[in-house]
């Protein structure tokens, strides 16, 4: 592979891991790459600055804000409410079908 830059011309040889992947250490540049033998080209740019690189330790600063609050899980047995509309809809429907002469 050839690797052309203003600095000048490298060539190099790609090496390939078990997984297929191969790394190659440059210096920052505008590189444009043609592999020998085919008709792959193409630009790669190396830059210095990575922000999940830099030196610095993380900070952690206060925020502004309460903690949420915490939602009270409330079972079906507490409310009795759905229990008694039931009831008076299965109620209602024994009535209903004993007027109709249904079993």
């Amino acid at each position: 592979m050839t690797l052309s830059a203003s600095t000048g011309e490298r060539r190099d040889t790609l090496r390939f891991d078990a997984a297929g992947e191969a790394t190659l250490l440059l210096p920052p540049a505008v590189y444009r790459y043609a592999v020998d033998g085919g008709p792959e080209r193409g630009v790669v740019a190396v830059e210095t600055y990575s922000d999940e690189w830099r030196p610095d330790a993380p900070v952690l600063r206060p925020q502004p804000g309460a903690p949420a609050r915490r939602v009270d899980a409330m079972s079906m047995r507490d409310r009795w409410w759905p229990f008694v509309l039931a009831i008076a809809a299965f109620t209602a429907e024994w009535a209903w079908r004993r007027r109709q002469g249904l079993p």
